[in-house]
C-alpha cells in the first residue's frame, strides 16, 4: 500500500509498506526525492508533484490518499503545464516552435549544468542546445565553443545564425588561420581534430559553454582529441555532449 499524504506547507509524503526498489527509481528518476529509510517515507517538493503523480504510483501498488493530500493536489499541474509555464517565458522567437520532447531538452539544460542528450537520430537536438546557448550568451555573455565533426559545421553554422541571428565563428583551415577565427569571436566552433591541434589557445580562452555534438568521436579517453577536448573543457560551467549513435563496447 502506497499512501500519499500533503506536509503543509512544501512537501509531498509519499509511504509505502515497504521498501520497493523499483518504486524508488522512479521517484529518484523523476521527482528528486528525499528519503527516510526510519520511516519508509519519501518527501517530495510541492513544486515538484503534478497531477499525474497519482496515477504514475499506481502502477506499483494501491494508493491510499489523505484528505491533506486531496486538497493540496487540487493545486498540481500537469508536468507539460508546468513546463510550458517554466519554458515558454524565455524562449526566443524562433523560425519553428519547439516540440514538447525539445521543451523537455531545453528544461534540462537550463536546470543542470552537465547534461547529455542520447536521442535517436533526428529528433532534433541541435535546436533546442542552440537556444541555450542563446539564452546562455545573453544572461550570463558566456563564452560558447561547439565541438563537432569537420562535415557538419556549416550546418551548425547555418542553424546558429538562423535562430540565434549571430554567426559561429568557424575555426578551420591552416593553424594561423583557425587562431585568427579563434580570437574574432566568442561564439565558436571547431572539429574535434582541430581541438587536439590548437588545445592550448582554446584552453587559454576559458570557454564557458562547451558543446560536443556527435559525442561518440570521443568515447575511447586513449584517443589523444578525446583527451583535449576534455581538458580544454574543464574550465566551462557548462558541458553538453550529444549523440544519436549508439556506443559499443564501452
Amino acid at each position: 500500500m502506497i499512501t500519499l499524504d500533503f506536509n503543509s506547507p512544501s512537501h509531498v509524503l509519499i509511504s509505502s509498506s515497504k521498501y520497493d526498489e523499483a518504486l524508488g527509481r522512479y521517484l529518484r528518476s523523476a521527482l528528486s526525492p528525499s528519503y527516510d529509510k526510519a520511516r519508509k517515507t519519501w518527501r517530495i517538493a510541492h513544486a515538484n508533484a503534478s497531477k499525474s503523480l497519482r496515477e504514475s504510483l499506481a502502477k506499483f501498488d494501491d494508493i491510499r490518499t489523505t484528505p491533506a493530500f486531496d486538497e493540496a493536489e487540487k493545486t498540481f499541474e500537469m508536468p507539460l503545464q508546468r513546463l510550458s509555464k517554466e519554458i515558454t517565458p524565455i524562449i526566443p522567437k524562433t523560425p519553428v516552435p519547439l516540440y514538447h520532447h525539445q521543451k523537455v531538452t531545453l528544461h534540462h539544460l537550463l536546470r543542470k549544468p552537465y547534461f547529455g542528450n542520447f536521442s535517436e537520430v533526428g529528433s532534433g537536438k541541435t535546436f533546442p542546445t542552440i537556444i541555450f546557448c542563446d539564452i546562455k550568451q545573453q544572461l550570463e555573455h558566456v563564452k560558447i565553443l561547439i565541438v563537432c565533426p569537420l562535415t557538419i559545421i556549416s550546418k551548425w553554422v547555418e542553424e546558429y545564425k538562423l535562430i540565434t541571428g549571430r554567426t559561429l565563428s568557424a575555426i578551420t583551415g591552416t593553424p594561423k588561420k583557425r587562431i585568427a577565427a579563434l580570437n574574432a569571436s566568442n561564439e565558436c566552433i571547431i572539429n574535434y581534430e582541430g581541438a587536439r591541434i590548437i588545445e592550448k589557445q582554446l584552453t587559454e580562452k576559458k570557454f564557458t559553454l562547451v558543446v560536443c555534438d556527435e559525442s561518440h568521436r570521443i568515447k575511447s579517453f586513449k584517443a589523444k582529441q578525446a583527451r583535449s577536448v576534455v581538458r580544454l573543457s574543464r574550465s566551462a560551467k557548462y558541458r553538453t555532449i550529444m549523440t544519436g549513435t549508439n556506443i559499443t563496447n564501452t
